[in-house]
């Protein structure tokens, strides 16, 4: 159950599927989870049932950030304006 009027699901990147794979990779060598052994033997198929859980409030800080730091302006104003938004 998901409250999408804080949270989005987002599609993942490349890069979230490299460190799920590698936080999966890790979990299987210290416990030996069969669980993780089948995701990992399928990874490919398996990731397509991940997505990002990104809380929509904390969006708005990245996106007020990488603004910021476009505009050369001051990133720490941009992400306390983007807070109280």
């Amino acid at each position: 159950m998901v409250n999408r009027e804080m949270v989005d699901l987002d599609p993942l990147s490349d890069d979230d599927r490299a460190v799920i794979e590698r936080h999966v990779r890790r979990h299987y060598e210290e416990t030996g989870s069969g669980m993780a052994d089948a995701v990992l033997a399928e990874f490919h198929e398996a990731v397509r049932h991940f997505v990002k859980v990104m809380p929509q409030d904390f969006k708005r800080v990245l996106r007020a950030q990488a603004s910021a730091e476009a505009k050369g302006e001051d990133v720490n104003d941009a992400i306390m304006a983007a807070a109280r938004a």
